[in-house]
């Protein structure tokens, strides 16, 4: 019942919520690195992506992002607002990417939503979806 309610939530207030969304300097923070660390035809996955604003654009401006989240409207909006990136509507507590499938993991914000024990990949597992031999770097922020 939790996903469903999180994803009835956050498709009623997609629009309300994507306008409300800004690039905080505590998010650049955690991201101002990958460009050091990742060479620019990287693939970086954001997991909970919303609306696709702010993170994945700016993921998009430096890198092949992918954008997921569980809210079918905020993936529609996502794919007008960040056309450049790839968005596909999925539960991030049931991440079924192969593995390093992507030079780098993150999710801000967005892992509060996956129940404890319910995920089939833990926060702390995400860098096995990414190759860690080529300087990977997962982040995880969640208030």
């Amino acid at each position: 019942m939790g996903k469903d309610v999180v994803r009835a939530g956050y498709d009623a207030i997609a629009t309300e919520y994507m306008a409300a969304r800004h690039l905080d300097p505590r998010q650049v923070s955690f991201l101002q690195d990958l460009p050091d660390r990742l060479p620019g035809t990287a693939q970086v996955l954001d997991a909970g992506c919303g609306a696709g604003v702010p993170v994945t654009r700016w993921l998009s401006e430096r890198f092949s992002a992918t954008g997921i989240d569980i809210s079918g409207e905020q993936i529609r909006l996502a794919r007008r607002l960040v056309p450049e990136a790839t968005f596909l509507c999925h539960d991030i507590a049931a991440i079924d990417f192969p593995d390093e499938s992507f030079d780098a993991i993150c999710s801000l914000y967005a892992v509060i939503h996956v129940p404890r024990g319910r995920a089939s990949v833990a926060p702390a597992e995400l860098p096995s979806h990414a190759a860690a031999r080529r300087s990977a770097a997962a982040l995880h922020r969640s208030r």
